[in-house]
């Protein structure tokens, strides 16, 4: 029954994770200067672009998947935060207008460590008086660089293309203050550049699309495992399910699973089954992954042993509670699926004579979906 209820879990998960319309997010690094005496400040953002539900296509730290690219947030409130930080509001300061025409990131593959970032935007700015909106100046910049690291400095590059867009716009600014506005010069309202800002539907179907979207990147394993100590020697498959850590994108935590389908005791191996006792056993815990180098990585999984034992013609059985720690390393294939391999050094204490207390080794071979 535990066994089959296992089983149907698995089943089940791996059947979601691959419905999933997984997504890549992405922020905006913060400036280190603050512009305290800043003439203006940016009052609003409008978001009038033609597509407001994705940056763009961009890969995950382990280059394995291009995905779609996305803030957490909506686009004018990530905008809005990193300009109120970096031109602080100010009771007598000029109100700016950004709308915002088009902006995408990209990352291109190269040779070896030669990859491409980029990051491209289309705005135009406007000088808000009492509700009248006069042009200031329209803004097309594009930052192109080769990079070792593109999929996790897209954060730098949107920071510095949002201040480019700014120093043009301040220029215009300084130009329009000496020239004050005059009949025929390009006005309009704060409500006409309203209409094209994002909509209310579009928000509430990108919030429930969040919800239940994965982060930016995660990996299902189903493998077997074989477990060798002085006690007993094991057979059994194994699942684990690893997400990234956003602010720390070469590290993946999540949930591990071992059933155990077959052991014997190692001192008098006994094929294929027990002749003497009857046992289950199952192993819960944490898995923690860290990306050393591309498709190498360093594995940290400490785990609950739960379970019973009983021999065969006694009624009495005893339940497994112990304590096991895996770590190693593995080699996970760089691409969305494949064979992945693991060798793992053990500790592991139990309550029960069979298992022990002992240091063991354990191979690891899967399949990554």
């Amino acid at each position: 029954m535990y066994k089959l209820f296992v089983t149907l879990s698995l089943f089940q998960l791996s059947v979601q994770l691959v419905y999933a319309q997984a997504k890549v997010y992405t922020f905006i690094q913060e400036n280190s200067v603050v512009y305290e005496n800043s003439e203006f400040y940016i009052q609003k953002i409008i978001d009038a672009r033609g597509n407001k539900e994705t940056l763009g296509q961009i890969y995950s730290t382990d280059k394995r998947k291009k995905y779609t690219a996305d803030f957490n947030r909506t686009l004018s409130n990530e905008f809005a935060d990193f300009f109120k930080h970096t031109f602080p509001q100010g009771k007598h300061k000029h109100k700016v207008i950004l709308v915002v025409d088009s902006f995408s990131i990209d990352h291109q593959l190269g040779e070896g460590t030669k990859d491409i970032g980029s990051a491209e935007m289309n705005a135009s700015f406007y000088l808000n008086r009492n509700d009248t909106c006069f042009y200031l100046t329209s803004s097309s910049k594009r930052i192109s660089e080769t990079a070792k690291d593109v999929q996790i400095t897209h954060p730098n590059r949107i920071k510095r293309l949002l201040l480019l867009s700014a120093a043009q716009m301040i220029d215009s600014l300084k130009k329009f203050a000496s020239n004050p506005p005059v009949a025929g010069m390009r006005m309009t309202t704060l409500d006409e550049l309203k209409k094209s800002s994002i909509s209310k539907d579009v928000q509430r179907r990108r919030a429930k699309q969040h919800e239940n979207t994965l982060p930016e990147f995660y990996m299902f394993n189903l493998g077997t495992y074989y477990g060798f100590s002085k006690p007993v020697v094991q057979f059994g498959i194994t699942g684990n399910l690893v997400l990234q850590v956003k602010k720390a994108p070469k590290y993946l935590i999540g949930i591990s699973g071992n059933l155990m389908l077959y052991g014997t005791p190692s001192d008098d191996i006994q094929v294929p089954l027990f002749t003497s006792f009857e046992v289950f056993n199952y192993d819960l815990g944490i898995k923690l992954l860290k990306q050393v180098k591309n498709n190498f990585f360093l594995n940290f999984n400490p785990q609950v042993n739960l379970g019973y034992i009983k021999e065969v013609n006694s009624s009495e059985r005893k339940n497994i509670l112990g304590f096991q720690m895996d770590a190693g390393v593995y080699l996970i294939p760089p691409a969305n699926e494949g064979v992945y391999s693991g060798l793992n050094l053990f500790y592991r204490t139990t309550n029960t004579e069979f298992f022990g207390a002992s240091f063991g080794l354990k191979l690891d071979l899967g399949y990554r979906f």
